[in-house]
């Protein structure tokens, strides 16, 4: 009903300090038990004690699984898979975008010390990964429209209304577009120099339409201005003062 995925598993569980509704301590682990695609190393060695990290390596696993459709170890026999598991890193595809990756090469880590500490630690990675995606998705879109405002830019014409609804229509899609971008990851380096280019070419438009109103309020968009697009604005408030007193 609310588009989730909800995933259970308490075949197996332990818990990792006194017993928990009846559950055995994870250190009076003495045989192996788990699903042999999924397992963590001390799963199947025991020589390392179970506990969060082991969470983290399954959880890692799940993710693979939804990223590239098969899970972590695969193998002919159960026993090649188990022999996978004991002897080596999961090899993670070569085409999986470089954050993605690095998160589940942490969580697959053989060593349970190298993997997240925690279940809570993985998924505010993890967060951290979708937010940086969305906002990426939300500034390719705003490029295309800022793409059409440097087109509708370069061949504005003075005096045509039709023309510069059309800019206005361009800037506003780019400027809403690159803040949602920011909204979703403030620190997008890359959304605010688009942005702040979008307002600067915007603030020269207006200077050259002789409209400093609309230049000094798109300028106060800006952080940090330049200098010279600041003396620009300031300079044509100045001549239109100067033709008004003259008038």
């Amino acid at each position: 009903a609310h588009g989730e995925v909800l995933l259970l598993d308490w075949g197996i569980a332990v818990a990792t300090d006194e017993p928990v509704f009846g559950l055995p301590r994870a250190a009076d682990t003495t045989r192996v038990a788990g699903t042999p695609c999924y397992m963590a190393p001390e799963m199947l060695t025991l020589r390392a004690r179970q506990g969060p990290a082991t969470d983290v390596f399954l959880l890692g696993a799940t993710l693979l699984e939804v990223v590239t459709g098969h899970p972590p170890r695969r193998g002919a026999t159960t026993r090649e898979i188990l022999d996978a598991v004991a002897e080596g890193p999961v090899q993670l595809p070569q085409d999986l975008e470089p954050a993605l990756a690095a998160i589940l090469e942490r969580a697959l880590a053989q060593d349970p010390a190298a993997r997240h500490p925690s279940a809570e630690a993985f998924r505010l990675e993890l967060q951290r990964y979708l937010d940086h995606r969305s906002s990426s998705a939300l500034e390719a879109e705003a490029l295309r429209s800022l793409e059409v405002l440097e087109q509708e830019l370069a061949r504005a014409g003075e005096g045509d209304f039709a023309h510069h609804v059309t800019i206005y229509d361009a800037f506003g899609a780019t400027r809403f577009g690159l803040r949602q971008a920011l909204r979703s990851w403030p620190e997008n380096p890359t959304a605010a120099a688009h942005l702040r280019r979008a307002l600067q070419r915007m603030v020269e438009y207006e200077i050259d339409h002789g409209d400093p109103k609309a230049a000094r309020t798109l300028l106060a968009e800006m952080v940090r201005p330049d200098d010279w697009l600041r003396d620009r604005v300031q300079a044509l408030e100045a001549e239109q003062q100067a033709s008004q007193a003259q008038a």
